[in-house]
């Protein structure tokens, strides 16, 4: 019977260390959701920390992915490095908008090694992001000073064009082999930016990113760290969100750091937001909602098997009590 005993209490205390080791996964584990703005829609995949208590704060993490990942499914853009996100940053929250076919985070061909975001006007899509933002500030518990952007490739470009549009946003930045205007250097000089790109890199050139990262240096600029990829080409984001203490670093900083305390983005809408606990609404449905803003799908709820494991546990635990305390009577009578 001791060894019985001792058989459950050791399977009880195995299941603790599992909860803690189980990582999320980010197809199951993530909200599907989309925000509406007037005729417009942005499909955006939402996951949460685990034992996420809206009385604490979290950083939140935006990923931007790239133009193969485009469309209205909501599930492409969870394709590359959203599980090695959450993997390296289980304490964050993290959104990842998806852009749709056809359009882009930044309007310019991803073939030019630079761009004017004086004459190119901020996109749609990444207006939409900021008002999407801002509405997630305000229904979860996020951490305004530790708000972080990345993105691959396309949404290289779009992280690159967020932070030199947006610098009292975000507090540190993750730009892989994207492109960006270098003649706003000064505006990010002060910014922990951690940016990545392959030398043969033929389908968004390096020059890009090698003109940005010295516009920034010659700007004074002491907190971006450049990894170049000898001999390596476009899909290099593995290598880059593999970086050893990659997002230890980024945690560290803050937005306060550069005396900035954070505020709303420009973009809002007046519109009135709505919850619909629905599938996703068609592009007829688009046309018909101009007057909602923002808008919900839960069907992928998150799979608790924290919680199936804490249940086991317990019960084993209490199992185990019994039968000891039914031991310890029994020799007290004899």
């Amino acid at each position: 019977m001791k060894k019985i005993i001792c058989i459950i209490l050791a399977f009880a205390l195995l299941c603790v260390p599992l909860t803690a080791s189980a990582s999320v996964n980010v197809y199951s584990d993530s909200k599907s959701e989309y925000f509406i703005n007037g005729d417009d829609i942005l499909m955006y995949r939402l996951i949460l920390p685990e034992n996420y208590n809206a009385g604490n704060t979290y950083p939140l993490i935006l990923f931007l992915h790239g133009a193969g990942e485009r469309g209205s499914d909501n599930t492409k853009q969870l394709n590359n490095c959203v599980q090695n996100i959450a993997n390296c940053a289980p304490n964050a929250i993290i959104v990842a908008p998806q852009c749709s076919e056809g359009n882009q985070w930044v309007d310019t061909p991803w073939s030019n090694v630079s761009y004017s975001i004086d004459t190119v006007a901020e996109s749609n899509e990444l207006q939409m992001v900021m008002m999407l933002l801002d509405k997630l500030k305000k229904e979860y518990s996020v951490d305004k000073d530790r708000m972080y952007v990345s993105g691959i490739s396309m949404g290289g470009f779009g992280t690159w064009d967020l932070i030199t549009r947006h610098p009292n946003t975000f507090a540190a930045a993750i730009p892989v082999c994207g492109g960006a205007d270098s003649t706003k250097a000064e505006v990010v000089k002060d910014m922990p930016i951690y940016t990545f790109h392959g030398e043969v890199d033929w389908d968004v050139p390096i020059a890009g990113t090698r003109a940005m990262v010295e516009a920034i240096k010659s700007a004074g600029g002491t907190k971006i760290t450049y990894t170049e990829y000898a001999g390596k080409g476009h899909n290099i984001w593995d290598d880059a969100f593999a970086t050893t203490g990659l997002f230890d670093n980024l945690f560290k900083h803050k937005l306060s750091d550069r005396g900035i305390i954070e505020t709303s983005s420009e973009a809002s809408s007046e519109a009135v937001s709505s919850e619909i606990s629905s599938v996703a609404p068609s592009s007829s449905d688009v046309v018909s909602a101009s007057s909602v803003e923002t808008s919900s799908i839960n069907n992928n709820a998150p799979e608790n098997g924290f919680i199936v494991y804490i249940i086991i546990a317990a019960v084993l635990i209490v199992i185990a009590a019994v039968v000891a305390i039914i031991l310890v009577a029994k020799r007290k009578k004899n």
